[in-house]
């Protein structure tokens, strides 16, 4: 897709200053993981790419309103990113989070969908499997997007108009058994990942006792023959100390 044809994506992620080890995290994340998912369809910057003249604050702002997508790296739970995410949903405006696979999900935005991530080769093509997934199952057609501000307020309107929004309650709690879902998927994919390490670690054990085995069957039948051995050329020296004998007599 040609640049000026690409949509606009904002990466909220803790910054921190300048060669510090956030940043350092945070450029590999942007670099290994999601320019590489979404650049076939987004053009994508973070706070730190914006030019700092001006009033910074106002412009990230207008980043995170403007954008035809925002993702939220919530690894850290960085006060700055929940803020400039929550900006977000109160617009119901589409959103990816992710986060470090190791760390659970506040618990507010816990039953969002969330891609886990670290940066071992591996996890990182995963990881950009699953972002690219989200990315292209978005409906941009949609007037509000689902999250948890968009949810409450709409419930709140379908508690005081009851009859003109039973299709809004139906279609919000159709999106919450979706995300409910999605959680489900999520744990699942943890849970198979790891009895896949345990496999892998299961297996290189029993390679490693197979080869201590054969290692120690080695040198028993190595310390046999040579005991074998020696066995036999006492019973021959015997053998011709007593031949030896017999012709003296």
């Amino acid at each position: 897709m040609a640049e000026e044809d690409k949509k606009l994506c904002f990466i909220i992620c803790p910054i921190g200053h300048e060669n510090s080890d956030t940043r350092k995290n945070s450029d590999e994340v942007f670099e290994e993981i999601l320019d590489p998912a979404l650049s076939h369809e987004f053009e994508c910057v973070r706070a730190d790419h914006v030019d700092r003249t001006g009033y910074i604050t106002t412009k990230v702002v207008q980043l995170i309103l403007d954008a035809d997508l925002v993702v939220a790296d919530l690894s850290t739970h960085n006060p700055n990113v929940l803020y400039e995410l929550a900006i977000r949903h109160s617009f119901g405006k589409p959103f990816i989070q992710i986060i470090e696979k190791s760390e659970d999900l506040p618990f507010d935005i816990g039953g969002i969908e969330t891609v886990k991530y670290s940066l071992n080769v591996r996890d990182v093509a995963i990881a950009r499997k699953r972002i690219r997934t989200q990315a292209d199952s978005i409906d941009w057609d949609a007037d509000v997007h689902a999250n948890p501000v968009t949810i409450a307020f709409n419930l709140e309107k379908v508690a005081t108009e009851p009859k003109a929004n039973l299709d809004a309650l139906v279609n919000h709690l159709t999106k919450i058994s979706d995300q409910l879902e999605a959680l489900d998927d999520n744990i699942t994919f943890d849970v198979e990942r790891q009895i896949e390490n345990i496999e892998i670690e299961m297996d290189d054990n029993l390679k490693k006792a197979k080869e201590d085995i054969l290692q120690h069957m080695k040198y028993y039948s190595t310390l046999l023959e040579g005991k074998l051995s020696k066995a036999n050329l006492m019973k021959k020296q015997t053998k011709t100390k007593n031949s030896n004998k017999k012709k003296v007599s």
